[in-house]
Order: structure tokens, then sequence, then C-alpha cells
């Protein structure tokens, strides 16, 4: 009997062993950023009073998990929004009004306790599922005004959780050339 007790103990002792190396070696639930978001316009110039779009692409780091994001994005003065924004993620709302709390369980985006909307500024929380690797947010954007207008992280895009992004995109709008008959 005392061989039997010895092998069970034995046996029991190399099960957890086993178990937690098998932990070890498992991913964190909470493995800081789980997404990397490219932005870009639709176009590098359009005419202007033409419909172009800023775009987000977010693409899921581990794809085994969800991911909650949430940034605001500042649209240059010039600009005006002739459509609606859309998204591919899933439960995503973009708004021009500060969230009150971090919608798609994201964190509260600093300035949520403002009663109104501040021109200009779109806020975007959601949720990327594990079943979607990509994802985009689409915003429609024109301007009425000529000019190259530049849109960076840290300057125009900021207050950036669950997500990893840096760099910027630029688009420039010019007045149509006549022998183009106005075409945008």
């Amino acid at each position: 009997m005392h061989c039997h007790r010895s092998n069970l103990v034995r046996a029991a002792t190399s099960a957890t062993l086993a178990a937690a190396a098998v932990m070890a070696a498992a991913p964190p639930a909470a493995a800081g950023p789980g997404a990397t978001m490219v932005m870009q316009y639709s176009a590098d110039a359009a005419a202007v009073g033409s419909t172009r779009n800023l775009v987000f692409t977010l693409t899921n780091a581990i794809p085994a998990y969800d991911v909650t994001f949430s940034w605001e994005v500042v649209l240059p003065s010039d600009f005006t929004q002739p459509g609606v924004p859309s998204s591919t993620c899933t439960d995503t709302t973009i708004s021009d009004t500060p969230p009150a709390s971090g919608g798609g369980g994201g964190p509260v985006i600093p300035g949520g306790e403002r009663s109104a909307a501040q021109s200009g500024i779109l806020y975007v929380n959601g949720t990327m599922t594990s079943l979607q690797p990509t994802c985009t947010v689409t915003i429609p954007i024109t301007s009425a005004a000529e000019g190259t207008y530049t849109t960076c992280t840290g300057i125009d895009v900021g207050n950036i959780t669950g997500i990893d992004l840096s760099g910027c995109a630029e688009i420039r709008f010019a007045i149509a050339h006549p022998a183009r008959n106005g075409a945008q």
C-alpha cells in the first residue's frame, strides 16, 4: 500500500507541475494593445467639393481575444462630413458627442463630461471580436477650400486605447482643372 500511495503522490505532483507549465505558457488575457491601426485617406488628391474618406483599418494582433478600442479624431476646420461615418467593427459608435462612458466597454474618453459636442471632433469606440481579424472605420469628408490637409497621431488623433497607431495621413483638395469638365 505504501508503494501505491507514493505512486499517487508522484502522479499528482507531475500533473500539478504539467498544469503549471501549460498555464505559464498561455498568453495573458490582457497583453497590452490587442490591435494595430493604419489611417489613410481614400485618395491623395481630390477636387474641392468631392467626397473622399478618412479610413482607419484595424488589425487584431491577438486573434484569440476580443479587442475593445476607442479614440477621438479632430478633423481639419475646412472639412465637412457629407455622409454618415460607418464601421465594419462590431458594436462600434462614431459620434460627435463625447461618450459619458467608454462605449464598447472601453474607458471614458477625457472630455466625456462635456455636455455639448465640439465642432470637428469625432469619438470612436467599439469592439473587434476574435472572429474578426480586421475591420474599418470610415469617415466621409470633403472640403470647400483648396489645401493640403494632414491628420496625425498625437495631434489630430488622440486618447487612443486598445490599439497601436502612429503616423500621418494626407490629402490635397484642389479646384478641378477645366479640361476635366469638373470631374471629381
